[in-house]
C-alpha cells in the first residue's frame, strides 16, 4: 500500500483534500499506540480496563440494552513494538532513507509487527473465561472479533450497555464503563462495538440546484469525453464535467502520454449502498468500461441506495470522481455498515487483502467524537 487519500473536515469546518503515505501518522496517534501498546514496568500496577466509557450528555438515557441483543465487537489489540512499527512506517515514507519505499510484503507484517503468540493467547484466554467466544483473528493479528447477546457483552467486560436517546431521535447505545480484561488489558489498545453514539458522515457538500451563470474552466480534448447529458446537468447544477476537472488538475499532459491509470487499483472506502447502474450509466456516457468490484464486510452496507437521504450518492460520486479521470484503473468499493466495526474491518479489509495501491475515502468526523479505542485502531491499520 502506497498512499491514502483522505477527505477529511478542517478545523474551520471546510473540506480539504489530503493525500498522505498510507505509513505517516500524527505523533499524537502513535503516542495512543504505543501507551497502549507499552509492556508494563515490573512496579507498576498492570491495567485492568482499556481507555474510557464514552462521554454522553446528561438527560438523553431511555433505558437499558435489550440484554438479547447481538452485538459485534472488535477486541484491537497492540502492535508488538508500537514505536519500532512507527519508526519504520516513517522510514518507508522518507525520500533519501535507506528504507524508502522497501515496503513489507503481503503477509509480513504479523511476524515482524503482530502482537506475541503468548499476546494473542492470553486475550483469546481472558475473553474465554469471560464467557465470550473469540473469532478468527484477523491475519495482521491485530483484530480478534466476537459476537455475543448484550447481557453477555455487559457481564464480560463488567460494564453497563445504557440507551440514549439522540437529538435526532435516534435511539443509541453505550457502555457505561471503559471495559474490563483484567492483565490482558496491556495487550489490548481498543474494544470497538461498545456503543453506536456517533457514525461517520458523507463528507460532502451540496451544490446550488440552480445557477443563472456558470464559467466552465477550460475542457481536456483528450480523454474521457461527456456526453451531451452529461453537459447540460453540470451547467444546470454549476458542476464540472470529468474532462473539464481533468484540465483544472492538469492530467491533459498525462492523458496525452497515453496514461489513463492502466494496471492500478484504488479502493473505495464506503458505508453506503449504491446503485450499481448509475455507475454502468456514468461509463456509457463517458465512453469508458472500467472494471469496478464490490466487496462487502461485515455484511455490506446497510439500507438501500435512494430515498429521502440520497443514500449512495456519495458511493456514485467517489467512483466516477476516479474512473471519470482514470478510466483505465480497476475499482474496488469497500462497503460496511456505518458503526464503528464496520468502519474498522472496512479499513482493515483494504490494507489485510493488499490489492490496492491507493485507498480513498470521503467518509469521516471530528476525531474528538470518534473515541480513543478507534483512533488508535485507525492509526495501526494506516501504518
Amino acid at each position: 500500500m502506497t498512499n491514502i487519500g483522505l477527505r477529511t473536515p478542517h478545523v474551520s469546518g471546510r473540506l480539504v483534500r489530503v493525500v498522505v503515505a498510507a505509513t505517516l501518522v500524527s505523533a499524537a496517534f502513535a503516542t495512543l499506540a504505543s501507551s497502549a501498546g507499552a509492556t508494563s514496568r515490573p512496579d507498576r500496577v498492570l491495567p485492568q480496563r482499556v481507555g474510557q466509557a464514552p462521554h454522553v450528555s446528561r438527560g438523553l438515557v431511555v433505558g437499558s440494552l435489550a440484554s438479547s441483543t447481538v452485538l459485534h465487537v472488535d477486541v484491537a489489540l497492540a502492535p508488538r513494538n508500537p514505536a519500532a512499527l512507527a519508526a519504520f512506517a516513517t522510514a518507508v515514507s522518507t525520500p533519501g532513507n535507506a528504507l524508502y519505499r522497501h515496503f513489507l510484503a503481503r503477509g509480513q507484517f504479523a511476524v515482524r509487527f503482530g502482537p506475541t503468540a503468548s499476546a494473542v493467547a492470553a486475550v483469546e484466554s481472558r475473553l474465554r473465561s469471560a464467557g465470550l467466544k473469540p473469532g478468527a483473528i484477523a491475519s495482521d493479528h491485530l483484530i480478534i472479533p466476537l459476537s455475543a447477546t448484550a447481557a453477555n457483552v455487559a457481564r464480560a467486560f463488567r460494564t453497563g450497555l445504557r440507551t440514549y436517546r439522540e437529538s435526532g431521535g435516534r435511539i443509541a447505545y453505550a457502555n457505561t464503563a471503559a471495559p474490563y480484561l483484567g492483565t490482558a488489558a496491556r495487550y489490548v489498545q481498543g474494544v470497538i462495538g461498545l456503543n453506536d453514539l456517533t457514525q461517520l458522515k458523507r463528507l460532502d457538500l451540496a451544490g446550488p440546484k440552480s445557477v443563472t451563470s456558470h464559467v466552465a474552466p477550460r475542457s481536456s480534448s483528450v480523454g474521457p469525453q461527456p456526453c451531451a447529458a452529461a453537459s447540460t446537468v453540470a451547467s444546470e447544477y454549476g458542476a464540472y464535467t470529468a474532462n473539464e476537472i481533468a484540465s483544472a488538475y492538469n492530467f491533459t499532459s498525462l492523458y496525452a502520454t497515453g496514461d489513463l491509470g492502466a494496471g492500478q487499483t484504488v479502493a473505495v472506502f464506503e458505508l453506503e449502498p449504491n446503485f450499481h447502474s448509475d455507475i454502468t450509466a456514468f461509463e456509457s456516457c463517458y465512453g469508458i468500461s472500467s472494471p469496478v468490484s464490490y466487496i462487502s464486510e461485515d455484511g455490506g452496507a446497510t439500507g438501500s441506495p435512494g430515498g429521502p437521504d440520497d443514500n449512495g450518492v456519495e458511493t456514485e460520486l467517489d467512483i466516477e470522481n476516479i474512473i471519470g479521470l482514470a478510466p483505465d484503473v480497476s475499482v474496488n468499493v469497500y462497503q460496511a455498515p456505518n458503526t464503528g466495526t464496520g468502519v474498522i474491518d472496512n479499513y482493515a479489509a483494504m490494507v489485510d487483502n493488499d490489492t490496492a495501491r491507493a485507498i480513498s475515502t470521503s467518509w469521516g468526523i471530528c476525531e474528538s467524537e470518534s473515541g480513543t479505542s478507534i483512533i488508535s485502531e485507525e492509526n495501526t491499520i494506516f501504518q
